[in-house]
């Protein structure tokens, strides 16, 4: 528990912030000692790469919600494991650790 409350960054009183993934991609060197993009660029190239295969065929992707032209639902381009995944291995843990009378119950 203390190891993952070390990675919040507590941003205002009861709002965290956690980076899960790499920020940035490796550089030329870190590549040619065989370093590897990290998930989170790995994410963003796939996700690049659905926005571009939807345009040219002329599909029209499932926006997360009416006002935003951005952003994609995962479960509708084939990463609905990864989102289960993430909530039950980092969301359901962290909510679990910060608001534990909000969870005894179980969260959904």
């Amino acid at each position: 528990a203390k190891a993952l409350r070390e990675l919040l960054q507590e941003i205002t009183p009861g709002v965290y912030a956690v980076r899960l993934f790499r920020a940035t991609t490796p550089t030329d060197t870190e590549l040619q000692d065989g370093a590897q993009d990290g998930l989170g660029s790995r994410l963003v190239k796939e996700l690049a790469a659905v926005e571009a295969w939807a345009k040219y065929e002329g599909w029209d992707l499932k926006r997360p919600n009416s006002m935003n032209r951005y952003g994609v639902v995962l479960r509708d381009v084939g990463l609905g494991s990864l989102v289960s995944a993430l909530a039950s291995v980092v969301a359901v843990p962290l909510a679990e650790l910060l608001w534990p009378e909000r969870a005894e119950g179980g969260l959904d």
